[in-house]
Formats: structure tokens, C-alpha cells, sequence
């Protein structure tokens, strides 16, 4: 009962996140809903069996939310941040290195992502910036990636036979609603990591024929072609009330990418601040390094990390992150990953290169994907089979299923 118990706050984490950042600050669904479940999650899982990892996994993330608090509050900014999303995070760590393995839905979890941003659209009460379609979110490019979230989640609920056709159905309609939806974001990042992710997967599958993968890139080449030249037709601002399509397109300008709406400039006034003020371990942080700037933001996460922890210990933060990518990156070409464990790689891989273009240290989505992919980098219950089809030795029925690495 206490197993079937933490199974069902888990999920319930899972799917509240789907609106965390819905709130008003002091009021949030992450503080009044996940904040509490995560502690008494984490409680019931303390006398649980777990693999070895989850006790190095678990002291390494705290003592780097336990460095960002102490950072936090040399800066005078919010130390409630990082004490408040250590246990949602430790909670996940612990539940994924249990020894005897639950079985979570997690592609029909994630799947639901988009349900709150197509609400919004049904029900008229969604937010707009520049004409970019924001959703319940106040930011388009954090839309996206919740958007992304729960494309990647339907995808993998789709190609599973074992589910139910009727909802596989389902999922293919939210496939398509939620791409529309990210184009309407306008998200350059969204879409363009997306797109990298995607093609990532599709080229190191062995099950799709390699006929297949020559006809999709022919198509894919003229398509670019077609795409950029129409696009280099445009003005340079095109009204969104006038045409929401070409308004988004014109934003793929080849004027506009090069700098990437001056990220790169953002970038290096990050890093000349650190070296002007010998920021390599006592950080400076991101408000004081950007104030010339005028949104104040590095637009990078990895760059936030350095500015936010001191440029060493940030940087030590951001080459293991990197190298567990390329590590999950390995495993998925080499299949030694099953469905479970796949989708959170992938996922976890397509939002963390999305945060490249974007400062989101203080977002929960942040640390959540980072955990994901530390814990499923690690685990044991990695299944030889395929991807989409389980064929291991897994109780249906109950609550638990054995894999034996």
C-alpha cells in the first residue's frame, strides 16, 4: 500500500508541473502543491532500497543547490530558489534509483503538457507578446518548451502498440495542435532544437531503412530552400494582426539569426564582467553582469550558472552536464535504453540545448530535466530491446516489474 502510495504522489508531481510557474510569486502551484508533495514523497522513500548511485547522486545535486543558496545570498537575491526545488529534485533522484523498478507512464504524463496551453486557446484566456503565443506562460520560449515537452511525450505514447488505438489517436491530434502551437510562440530555439533533436533520432534509428532516410532528407533540402528564399522575401516586421505567419517567418531572417537577437554580444559582456571583476569563484551574478544590457538577461543558462555560482564552480557544474549529454547521446544510439528511459533522455536533451538560448537557472523545468538526465544516465534498468516495444519480463498487472542489468 505505501508502495502504490508513492507511486501516485509521484505522478501527481509529474502532472502539477505541467503549471508550476502558474502563480503570483508568493502563491504558486510549485509551493502549495509540489513543494509539500515532493517533502512527503521524499519522506516515504527514505527507507526504500535504492541503487548505489542515487547517495552520490543525491549529494552531489544538493551540494550545488547548497552552493547556489550560499551564492544566493552573497548576491542578495532570492536563497528561496534553490531551498525550495531540492526536495522535488531529490525526490525524483531517489523514486528512479529505486532497486525494484515502477513502472510511471511517463509519455502520458508528459503528453498532458500541452493541455493547459490548449485550453487557454479554447477558452480565450491565453497570453500574447508581440503577437507570440504564450499560453498560461508569461514567456513564449518557456510556452515552447512545455509545448516540446509534451510532443515528445505524445510521440512516444503513439508508437507504443500497447496502448489503447482510440488514444494513440488522441496523442497524433496533440502532435499536431501542440507543433502549431509552437510555431505560433515564435520560438527560433523551440523550433530549431526541436527540429535538431528530431532528426538526431531519426538518422541514428537502425529501423528506419536507409531508402527511407535518403527520400526524407531530399525532401528536407528542398524544403529548406523553398522555406528560405520565400522567408527572404518578407519584410523585415510583419504585422501579426495582419499575417501571424509571415510575422513568425520573418523572425527566421538571415539578418536576425546571425546574432541571434544579440545573444553572442550578451554572451561576451558576461564574460568580460567575470574577467573585469575576477569573478572565478565569489560570483557577481547575472543582474549585476547584465545591467547594461537592456532586458538584463545572458540568455544562456550554462552562461547563468558561471555568473550566479563564480566562474569555476560553475563551469565544473556545466562540463558535467555536457559530458552526461554526450554520454545519454551514446546510449541512444546504441539502444541501451528502454522506452522509459529514452523518452526522458530525449526530453531532457531537447530542453537543455533550448536553455542554451535562454536564462532559466531559477526555473524548477531546469533542474527537473537536469535530474532526468542524470538519474536515467545512470540507472541500472537498462533494457536491451527496442525502443518503442517492451518485450522484458515486466508484471502487467502489479505495481513493480523486475530488470535484471
Amino acid at each position: 500500500m505505501n508502495d502504490r502510495i508513492i507511486k501516485w504522489i509521484y505522478q501527481l508531481i509529474l502532472i502539477f508541473f505541467s503549471i508550476e510557474y502558474v502563480g503570483n510569486g508568493v502563491l504558486s502551484v510549485y509551493r502549495l502543491i509540489i513543494f509539500p508533495l515532493s517533502c512527503l514523497c521524499l519522506i516515504l522513500l527514505f527507507s526504500k532500497p535504492k541503487q548505489q548511485y542515487t547517495l552520490n547522486l543525491s549529494f552531489f545535486i544538493s551540494l550545488v543547490l547548497g552552493w547556489l543558496t550560499i551564492c544566493q545570498g552573497l548576491l542578495d537575491s532570492n536563497m528561496l530558489f534553490p531551498i525550495f526545488t531540492l526536495p522535488l529534485v531529490l525526490c525524483v533522484i531517489q523514486f528512479i534509483g529505486l532497486k525494484r523498478h515502477v513502472v510511471v507512464n511517463y509519455s502520458l504524463i508528459f503528453s498532458l503538457y500541452s493541455i493547459p496551453h490548449i485550453l487557454s486557446v479554447v477558452f480565450n484566456k491565453y497570453e500574447l507578446l508581440a503577437g507570440r503565443f504564450c499560453g498560461l506562460h508569461k514567456d513564449p520560449n518557456f510556452c515552447g518548451i512545455y509545448l516540446s515537452i509534451a510532443v515528445i511525450g505524445a510521440v512516444f505514447y503513439a508508437l507504443n502498440q500497447e496502448n489503447n488505438k482510440f488514444f494513440r489517436i488522441l496523442q497524433i491530434l496533440n502532435i499536431t495542435i501542440s507543433m502549431l502551437l509552437i510555431f505560433w510562440t515564435g520560438s527560433r530555439g523551440c523550433m530549431l532544437i526541436f527540429l535538431l533533436v528530431i532528426a538526431f533520432y531519426f538518422y541514428s534509428s537502425k529501423r528506419i531503412h536507409a531508402a527511407v532516410k535518403i527520400l526524407i532528407t531530399c525532401c528536407a533540402i528542398y524544403s529548406y530552400f523553398y522555406i528560405t528564399s520565400y522567408i527572404e522575401s518578407l519584410p523585415i516586421w510583419v504585422d501579426p494582426d495582419v499575417d501571424l505567419i509571415d510575422s513568425i517567418l520573418c523572425r527566421f531572417q538571415s539578418d536576425k539569426m546571425e546574432g541571434g537577437s544579440h545573444r553572442t554580444l550578451l554572451w561576451q559582456t558576461a564574460f568580460s564582467e567575470m574577467e573585469a571583476n575576477s569573478a572565478y569563484f565569489i560570483p557577481i551574478g547575472s543582474e549585476y553582469a547584465m545591467r547594461s544590457t537592456p532586458n538584463g538577461y545572458a540568455h544562456n543558462t550554462f552562461i547563468d550558472f558561471l555568473l550566479e555560482m563564480g566562474l569555476f564552480p560553475g563551469f565544473l557544474f556545466d562540463i558535467v552536464i555536457f559530458i552526461t549529454i554526450l554520454k545519454s547521446c551514446k546510449n541512444i544510439i546504441n539502444k541501451k535504453y528502454n522506452d522509459e528511459f529514452l523518452l526522458l533522455e530525449i526530453l531532457s536533451i531537447l530542453v537543455l540545448f533550448q536553455l542554451f538560448f535562454l536564462s532559466a537557472y531559477s526555473q524548477k523545468i531546469t533542474w527537473l530535466v537536469i535530474v532526468f538526465l542524470f538519474s536515467s544516465s545512470r540507472n541500472k534498468h537498462l533494457l536491451k530491446n527496442d525502443t518503442f516495444n517492451n518485450n522484458s519480463d515486466v508484471q502487467r498487472g502489479g505495481v513493480y516489474h523486475e530488470v535484471h542489468s
